[in-house]
């Protein structure tokens, strides 16, 4: 038996079934996809699917771009980490988990902090960080 949650879960499991050699045949409605008009009527539901998913992105995009001209900002707050503590707190023999726990941000958040703002030596070819830098914001 087919569940679908949405058209594009129906057109999946449609296909799948396909796949398999299985042809699936609905009686109310009347949808064979052994014939040319089953086949058809699959066709033109996937085609429903896409366009709908087309206009539920537009909207929500208009959306975002209102919100934008509105002086709103989109997506997550920036966090703002002291890397200076961080740093310290490193030094000090805390481990990145302590350190996030102490700081209230995550590990990873952690590790990206202390991956793109340690010192690295000039002949990388990597710019060093800006001295003044002990306060950023990381997205």
């Amino acid at each position: 038996m087919i569940s679908p949650r949405s058209t594009r879960a129906l057109l999946d499991s449609l296909e799948k079934l396909q796949k398999n050699g299985v042809q699936f045949i609905c009686r109310n409605p009347a949808i064979d996809t052994t014939t040319a008009a089953g086949q058809f009527f699959v066709k033109a539901l996937a085609i429903i699917v896409k366009f709908e998913h087309t206009v539920i992105r537009e909207r929500n995009l208009e959306g975002q771009n209102r919100a934008r001209a509105a002086g709103r900002r989109i997506g997550r707050p920036p966090i703002v980490l002291n890397i200076e503590a961080v740093r310290r707190l490193r030094e000090g023999g805390l481990s990145l988990r302590k350190i996030a726990a102490q700081l209230g941000c995550s590990m990873g958040v952690i590790q990206r902090a202390l991956a793109n703002f340690s010192p690295q030596p000039e002949s990388a070819g990597h710019p060093r960080p800006a001295a003044d830098a002990s306060q950023t914001a990381l997205a």
